[in-house]
């Protein structure tokens, strides 16, 4: 009695969402294909301030390839079969003789959907050649929650995601940046990490920076540009921030952070404010590759104040009251004089 009702817990606890993450390959493609592959290492442990997903989301544990109730004949790797359970949804990404390419070989790009209640295709749909017919779609589990009920398409330079509740594809939607940056080489532009926060998805892209796109109208995904880009001095590198809505008229802050030595996957989202804000959401051009980045805040209306972001060390600089209450000259003054 006691082994069933570990079983039955364990059912309990994968309901939402699982994907097999051995990622073995099922008469997949070899040999030189890059890995395009998301290698993202999130592991937030609290939803509210790291950004796994929204808010309002936990991450569903994994299933075994045994759970995967929809038996899969054409070639795929076994990380690109997700089971949404909560919705009776199997999602997978194959290849076939359809998308085989005489000289490259196998073609990863059909997007084939199940009902599990009886194991029907309910959609199937063939992506666009990747780049190169031998570079491999990749599904993104960790981009679904029951919320929004998207499923990222990760694609070399580009994007798709899956909209699960009207089965259909969108995309492709293509990262949009504050300032173009020159490619330095094959891998620059490829697209890794990708987060969702509230109803926004975000991601990074090789040497070009930190993408964010608001999806509050799952159809019409549109980008959303950071507000502000600080060049790390003697890197290259270079930290985006975003003022993203929280809820309704007021805003959080985020400056992504991404693991350059793993390829530049986006791993953490950390709020800066305490709670959301009604700040001023644009800033100037002529500053908006400043280190400190100042805001009027009207949270209280009877006690308007700046905030500040220090753009070096990624965090909300602790203004001391009275300075908060200063022109923002003063206060530029102020934090410039900190040493």
């Amino acid at each position: 009695m006691k082994v069933l009702n570990k079983i039955a817990f364990l059912l309990i606890l994968s309901f939402m969402v699982a994907c097999d993450p051995t990622g073995t390959d099922t008469g997949g493609t070899t040999g030189n294909t890059p890995n395009t592959e998301n290698t993202d290492s999130t592991n937030g442990s609290d939803a509210s301030t790291t950004g796994t997903a929204s808010d309002t989301s936990t991450p569903a544990p994994a299933t075994s390839p045994a759970q995967n109730k929809c038996e899969v004949t054409d070639k795929h790797y076994e990380k690109n079969i997700c089971m949404l359970q909560d919705v009776e949804q199997q999602i997978c990404i194959v290849a076939n003789n359809s998308t085989a390419d005489k000289e490259l070989g196998d073609s990863h790009r059909i997007l084939r959907v199940f009902n599990t209640t009886d194991c029907s295709v309910t959609m199937e749909k063939t992506l666009p050649i990747n780049r190169s017919a031998d570079f491999p779609y990749y599904l993104i589990p960790k981009t679904y929650e029951s919320k929004n009920q998207i499923l990222a398409i990760q694609g070399y330079s580009s994007t798709y995601y899956f909209d699960v509740k009207n089965l259909e594809l969108v995309g492709p939607i293509v990262p949009q940046f504050l300032i173009d940056h020159e490619a330095v080489d094959a891998q620059s532009g490829m697209v890794k990490g990708f987060t969702v926060w509230g109803h926004y998805l975000l991601g990074h892209s090789v040497d070009f920076g930190n993408f964010a796109f608001d999806i509050s109208d799952v159809k019409n995904p549109k980008p959303v540009l950071p507000v502000a880009e600080y060049p790390i001095p003697k890197t290259g590198e270079f930290n985006n921030l975003f003022i993203l809505e929280d809820v309704a008229g007021r805003y959080q802050a985020f400056i992504p952070t991404t693991d350059i030595d793993a390829g530049g996957t986006l791993f953490d989202l950390d709020k800066m404010f305490p709670q959301a804000l009604k700040i001023n959401t644009k800033v100037a051009k002529n500053v908006q590759n400043n280190r400190f980045i100042i805001f009027n805040d009207s949270t209280d209306p009877n006690s308007p104040r700046k905030v500040a972001v220090d753009m070096f060390s990624k965090k909300r600089v602790d203004l001391p009251a009275d300075i908060a209450k200063k022109k923002t000259g003063e206060v530029l003054n102020w934090l410039n004089n900190q040493g």
